[in-house]
């Protein structure tokens, strides 16, 4: 049997303080003004000798495919790791650059100082992942990977559905163990939302981060499906508690992990098209103008913000004219391990009916959600009918029932066809 051999990297890829943070609208373009915590890029490298995966995952917003493809790409030309074989992860803290959806594009605009700040930072960024992507690839060791599924505490609600709505009961793990390192792949599905200000923070995750180093333990969060899963409580007290909460239960279950089984490493990469939703309103430009003559003076009052905030996305929207966008599922298995890429934000109640599917075939699935693409959410059918915030026209709510439908799809055609 082939062995499994693996080795990590961890580069610190804190933004300067200024930059701009993403995932907020209250925050209304202002920049950032302190640290709370450094922000990082943790790189896993997986092999059997024959075949390899490397993992990059970084605590940020999200990514878009063609930025994801360009790492890739600098990636392989940098060590020959194939691009399909790379796996590029954004784990949505709503406090670190905004890599994806820059907030108030029309209303606030970036200045030319401040778009300089944010490329300075990702280029930088990008050329650190690059240079640790080698260091990778020339320091692996023989190990154990074992997974499974261990219960919490519930510390998250369902914010579309209230408590007829499905929440987060477990946290999946994947233990990596050799001589030099212990590390741990984590997927759990709330949203990264609870820190608020205007400092930079890896949120509930840099918790777990801090607390599991304590205990001789490296960490790589990927967020589950939390399209409608908040915290249930914000500020930086419950993320401390979130954090000693996930691990402590870790801690005390990492007993009941069991090794991956066979050792074959499988790969499969989709392309595809979803259809895009556009402003219904005929003058998107004209609407925004006159929103914004209206409320530009009063964005703190909720209406206004909200009229505005909108206004502001149906004109930016208008701009592309797509009413279709090419994304992808990227997947891998290692015995009896599979782990799945979400291109963007996915409903709880999707993942778990897709998870049911996939656990009856005897296998272990880690739904990695803000994976190599980001399309906004992706919603129940109910959500659509019901017109929640997750399924309301926006840059992050474009995709249509019939493209919901078309991802799952996608991920069933793909764990059919090949496991």
């Amino acid at each position: 049997m082939k062995k499994l051999s693996f080795s990590y990297e961890k580069i610190d890829i804190t933004p300067p303080i200024g930059i701009r943070l993403g995932g907020y609208a209250h925050r209304l373009g202002k920049p950032s003004i302190k640290v709370h915590d450094p922000l990082y890029s943790r790189l896993l490298y997986i092999t059997n000798n024959v075949d390899e995966i490397l993992i990059v995952q970084m605590d940020i917003l999200g990514i878009y495919l063609s930025d994801a493809e360009n790492i890739k790409e600098k990636i392989h030309r940098k060590t020959g790791i194939k691009k399909d074989n790379i796996f590029i992860i954004a784990i949505h803290n709503h406090s670190s650059p905004e890599t994806i959806i820059p907030m108030w594009p029309n209303t606030f605009p970036y200045s030319i100082d401040e778009k300089n700040l944010f490329d300075k930072w990702w280029n930088i960024t990008v050329n650190k992942i690059v240079e640790a992507s080698q260091k990778t690839v020339d320091s692996y060791k023989n190990g154990i990977i074992s997974f499974g599924k261990i219960p919490v505490k519930q510390l998250c609600g369902n914010r579309t559905y209230g408590e007829e709505g499905e929440v987060s009961k477990n946290i999946y793990v994947v233990a990596f163990r050799n001589s030099e390192s212990n590390i741990l792949l984590l997927n759990y599905a709330c949203h990264p939302v609870c820190n608020t200000d205007l400092g930079i923070s890896a949120d509930y995750p840099g918790a777990i981060y801090s607390e599991m180093l304590k205990k001789g333990w490296e960490t790589i969060f990927t967020t589950g499906s939390t399209g409608d899963i908040n915290p249930l409580q914000k500020g930086r007290q419950y993320i401390d508690y979130i954090g000693k909460t996930i691990s402590q239960s870790i801690c005390e279950n990492l007993n009941i992990l069991k090794e991956v089984g066979e050792n074959t490493i499988n790969i499969w990469t989709e392309y595809f098209k979803v259809r895009l939703r556009t402003p219904s309103i005929p003058d998107p430009k004209q609407y925004f103008l006159k929103t914004y003559e209206r409320c530009g003076d009063n964005q703190f009052k909720q209406e206004c913000l909200v009229k505005l905030l909108y206004a502001d996305e149906f004109y930016e929207i208008s701009k592309d004219g797509k009413h279709e966008k090419t994304t992808i599922i990227h997947m891998f298995s290692i015995g009896k391990l599979l782990f799945i890429t979400v291109p963007g934000e996915m409903f709880l109640e999707i993942e778990n009916e897709l998870r049911s599917e996939i656990e009856k075939n005897g296998m272990f699935p880690i739904f990695s959600n803000y994976s190599e693409d980001y399309i906004g959410y992706i919603p129940t059918k109910k959500a659509f009918e019901l017109n929640r915030y997750e399924a309301r026209l926006a840059r992050w709510s474009r995709i249509t029932p019939t493209g919901v439908k078309r991802i799952k799809n996608k991920i069933r055609e793909i764990y059919k066809n090949n496991l």
